[in-house]
């Protein structure tokens, strides 16, 4: 019979799962708690939540919600989970970089917009250039022909003004010598 305390777990990881952009799963074995917290502060600095969680507890969570059931690769060892709200990307890339400095951290799977995603899908996910980067790549690929167009409608003018002025140069010079 559950507890009034894993109750209430369960209650507090639904109301985490429900509004999040994207939840991941990790193993963090032998991750000390100094490196926990510093992770941890990181995390919460783009909008991220990240706490251990019991696999039993966090998988009825998920099933509460539209999530369903954990995969057995997630629910197998110590799970800890990043729950993302706002823009996903930036922690979920800054949780992989962790797990690339600290080989204690590893990434089992996760969810993005309520889709399950197996540790591959996370990691091609974490690789993504941020939201900012990807803006600026299609504004400059918007940009960079209407720029190369002003600047053959520019060398056509250029190209005119240039011929008239050469030919003004050409009728004042023609006079003068022949006086």
């Amino acid at each position: 019979m559950p507890t009034e305390r894993k109750k209430q777990i369960v209650n507090n990881l639904v109301e985490r799962l429900q509004p999040a952009s994207a939840v991941v799963f990790s193993d963090f074995t032998g991750l000390s708690a100094r490196k926990m917290e510093e992770l941890r502060n990181k995390l919460e600095a783009q909008d991220g939540h990240f706490e251990v969680t019991k696999n039993t507890l966090i998988n009825i969570a998920c099933q509460k919600t539209i999530y369903g059931e954990l995969t057995q690769e997630v629910a197998i060892g110590p799970t800890s989970t990043l729950f993302c709200s706002g823009d996903p990307i930036p922690p979920i890339k800054t949780l992989y970089e962790y797990t690339q400095n600290n080989g204690n951290l590893k990434i089992k799977g996760g969810f993005l917009e309520k889709r399950a995603l197996s540790r591959e899908e996370v990691i091609s996910l974490a690789q993504l250039p941020t939201k900012e980067i990807l803006l600026t790549q299609i504004v400059y690929a918007i940009q960079s022909p209407l720029i190369n167009l002003a600047g053959v409608m520019q060398a056509g003018v250029r190209d005119l003004i240039n011929v008239l002025r050469q030919a003004s140069d050409k009728d004042q010079i023609t006079p003068s010598t022949t006086n």
